[in-house]
C-alpha cells in the first residue's frame, strides 16, 4: 500500500508517521558507519533517534483493546431478535393502553433512560424536542376540549380554558412521546436483519418488501448528499445563489435522485431475478439462536405482561379526567400493577448494568 492509501485508511497523523520513517528521517537503528564514529556521537544521535521514534509511537494508532470492542450499552440488543420484539411490543401496546398518570410517568421516565442508554448525549437532542411536543399538547388541548370543572380564564366570549382538560393534554402528550420514544429504541436495537429473521419465514415477500422500504430513506439521502456534493465541486452547487437559481439547482439534483432511484431499481430487480428470487423456497443462515438465557428473560417479560394486565383488570389503572380528575391510588392491585410495570420497563437497563457490572469487575480482577 502507497502513503496515499494509508493516509485514506488510517488518518492523516497516522501515515505521517510511516511517512517519516519511510523517508528516512527516523533510524530505526545505529548504521553500520556509525561504528567508527565517535562514542558519544553514537550516544547522541541513538538518543535522538529514540526521542523520535518515541513520538511518532504517539502518533500511531494504538491497538483496540477488548474494552473498546465491546459495546456495553448495546447488552438487550444481544438477546434473541424474538426477546427484543417481545419486550417492544408489550412496552409500545402498554404505554399506548395505559393512561394513568403513574403508568404514564413511568412510561415516559423509562423510555427516556434507555434512549440515553442507547445514544449517549447525542439523544438529548430528540429528548428536548419530545419534551416541547408534551408541552405544546398540553397547552393546545384546552383550545380544543373545554370540558372541566376549574376554569382558570375564559377567552373568545366566554370559552373556559380549565386546568382539566390540560391534565388530559399532558397525558396525551406522555403517551405519545413515550410511544415515539420507544419507538426510537426499537429502531436501534431491532435491526432490519433481526427483522427478517424473525418474520422472514412466516411472510416471506411482506418482509423483505419491508425491510427494502426501510433502507430507501437512508440510502436516498446518502444519494442526495452525493449528487450536492459533486455539484458544488463542479462550481454548480446553491452557495451564493438566489431563491429562482437554488429552486432550479434544488430541481436539478431531484431530477438526478429520481433517475438514480428508477436505474437502481431495474438494477436491482435485474440482480434479484438473476439469484433466483421466487423461484422457489428461500433458505436463510440462523445467526441467532435461542438459548436458555433468552428463554429466562422471555418468561420474566411475559410473567411480567400478566402480572399488569391482572391488576389493570381490577382497576388498578382506572382514571378519569373530566368533569375532575380522578384515578386509583393506594390499592393492592395498583401498588403491584406499578411495581410490575416499571419492572418491566426497566428490563433493558437492568441488563444494560448487570452487564457493564460483570465487565468493571472482569477488569478489576486483571
Amino acid at each position: 500500500m502507497n502513503l496515499k492509501g494509508l493516509k485514506n485508511l488510517m488518518g492523516d497523523s497516522s501515515a505521517s508517521a510511516y511517512e517519516a520513517i519511510d523517508r528516512g528521517d527516523v533510524a530505526c537503528a545505529p548504521s553500520a558507519d556509525m561504528s567508527l564514529a565517535h562514542p558519544e556521537e553514537v550516544a547522541r544521535k541513538t538518543h535522538d533517534s529514540s526521542e523520535r521514534l518515541a513520538s511518532i509511537a504517539e502518533m500511531l494508532p494504538s491497538a483496540p483493546t477488548q474494552r473498546t470492542l465491546r459495546h456495553e450499552r448495546e447488552a438487550f440488543g444481544e438477546f434473541h431478535p424474538a426477546v427484543n420484539f417481545a419486550f417492544f411490543a408489550a412496552a409500545i401496546v402498554l404505554c399506548m393502553c395505559l393512561r394513568h398518570p403513574v403508568f404514564l410517568a413511568c412510561g415516559v421516565f423509562f423510555s427516556f433512560a434507555y434512549y440515553l442508554t442507547l445514544h449517549g448525549r447525542s439523544g438529548l437532542k430528540l429528548l428536548f424536542g419530545m419534551v416541547i411536543i408534551m408541552a405544546v399538547l398540553t397547552v393546545l388541548n384546552p383550545l380544543i376540549n373545554t370540558m372541566g370543572n376549574t376554569v382558570l380564564f375564559t377567552y373568545f366570549g366566554g370559552r373556559p380554558y380549565t386546568v382539566e382538560a390540560m391534565v388530559y393534554g399532558l397525558a396525551i402528550g406522555a403517551m405519545f412521546v413515550s410511544v415515539i420514544v420507544w419507538f426510537g429504541c426499537y429502531h436501534a436495537i431491532m435491526t432490519s436483519d433481526k427483522f427478517t429473521f424473525l418474520f422472514g419465514s412466516l411472510a416471506p415477500s411482506v418482509s423483505q418488501l419491508f425491510t427494502m422500504v426501510l433502507r430507501l430513506v437512508p440510502s436516498y439521502q446518502r444519494k442526495l448528499a452525493e449528487i450536492g456534493t459533486a455539484r458544488a465541486c463542479a462550481g454548480k452547487g446553491i452557495a451564493g445563489k438566489g431563491m429562482f437559481e437554488r429552486a432550479e439547482v434544488s430541481a436539478s439534483v431531484v431530477s438526478a435522485l429520481t433517475s438514480w432511484a428508477l436505474e437502481n431499481g431495474v438494477v436491482l430487480a435485474d440482480s434479484m431475478k438473476s439469484r433466483g428470487y421466487g423461484t422457489g423456497k428461500r433458505t436463510a443462515y440462523a445467526l441467532w439462536h435461542f438459548t436458555t438465557r433468552d428463554g429466562v428473560l422471555l418468561a420474566i417479560i411475559a410473567a411480567l405482561v400478566v402480572a399488569v394486565f391482572i391488576a389493570v383488570s381490577n382497576g388498578a389503572a382506572w382514571v378519569d379526567y373530566v368533569p375532575i380528575v380522578r384515578f386509583t391510588t393506594g390499592t393492592a392491585f395498583f401498588v403491584g400493577g406499578v411495581i410490575a410495570y416499571a419492572l418491566l420497563l426497566a428490563i433493558p437497563m437492568i441488563v444494560d448494568i448487570r452487564e457493564s457490572l460483570i465487565w468493571r469487575i472482569s477488569l478489576s480482577r486483571i
